[in-house]
């Protein structure tokens, strides 16, 4: 079993590979918080590093919302899924690749590698 099909396998209460238009638009959405220099533009977003997922849910900074994760992996496909369950099984997704991107419109999360910590951010309102 490939660590994809143990992610899937761990999160398959609510996962779904997004294809076509669907993955096309949450590209559209990862690109709105990258850097035109690769990476994330954490300095144009209100961001923090946590320990941990679960210290950003008891923070009250999300909710159990979906969305995307998407691995600096050709190999690995863009898929959709809920942050509560990526939560409870966090090895299992950050075990998919050091770079990893969980996002939507409000959100942008990345594991920080190899610490453990998770980096979440937020696009100022004015750029929503």
């Amino acid at each position: 079993m490939t660590l994809f099909e143990e992610c899937k396998a761990a999160l398959k209460a609510d996962f779904h590979i997004v294809e076509g238009e669907q993955e096309k638009a949450a590209i559209n959405i990862l690109s709105g918080y990258l850097s035109p220099r690769g990476g994330v533009a954490w300095s144009g977003m209100d961001h923090a590093d946590h320990e941990s997922l679960d210290a950003i849910f008891n923070s009250g900074l999300l909710n159990n919302q979906p969305v995307f994760v998407l691995a600096d992996d050709a190999d690995i496909p863009v898929f959709k899924t809920n942050v509560k369950l990526i939560a409870e099984n966090i090895d299992d997704v950050t075990a998919l690749c050091p770079v990893l991107y969980i996002f939507n419109e409000e959100i942008i999360l990345q594991p920080l590698f190899p610490t453990g910590k998770i980096r979440a951010g937020s696009k100022p309102k004015a750029h929503r």
